[in-house]
């Protein structure tokens, strides 16, 4: 996932928010329901790859949930929270606005901008890729779902 190998978040609270988006991609990566979502990215049509899309974005939600509760039993500060209520979901991508360390607590402040998308060509540079990564917000983490003809890469860090 790319973001979690860059330097921007400067500042007092850079490494925590760091170790934030790390804990998320964990939770996200290691939920049960992740690996489903790979036979529609795999498709080359629209409506399966929105699915895996809207499972992204549901995967989210329920890792933010788990969050909480793990969170509340172990007596400590979530460290990131996500407002399904800000996802926009498109056919090949989704964006989640999550909330990092202080601001997950306070559910506002500095939101953080999850994109996920799905990247259609094999070979080179993407420029499906390149075209996200262009219209990228600040404050934002992007997860690349490649299509290869036999499996999907996820790279840590984004392409150049």
């Amino acid at each position: 996932m790319g973001g979690i190998e860059h330097s921007r978040y400067e500042g007092a609270d850079g490494a925590e928010r760091m170790r934030s988006v790390e804990a998320f991609d964990n939770q996200v990566r290691g939920h049960p329901a992740f690996g489903l979502s790979w036979p529609n990215v795999m498709q080359k049509t629209v409506g399966p790859q929105t699915k895996a899309m809207e499972l992204n974005s549901q995967i989210v939600k329920l890792v933010t949930e788990q969050e909480h509760q793990n969170a509340k039993a172990e007596d400590r500060a979530p460290q990131f929270w996500s407002d399904p209520a800000r996802a926009s979901i498109k056919p090949r991508s989704t964006t989640d606005a999550l909330y990092l360390c202080a601001e997950a607590v306070a559910r506002a402040g500095l939101v953080v901008h999850y994109k996920a998308c799905i990247d259609r060509t094999s070979h080179g540079t993407c420029f499906n890729t390149n075209t996200v990564i262009g219209a990228l917000q600040h404050n934002s983490v992007l997860r690349v779902f490649v299509e290869t003809k036999q499996m999907v890469m996820m790279p840590k860090k984004t392409p150049k």
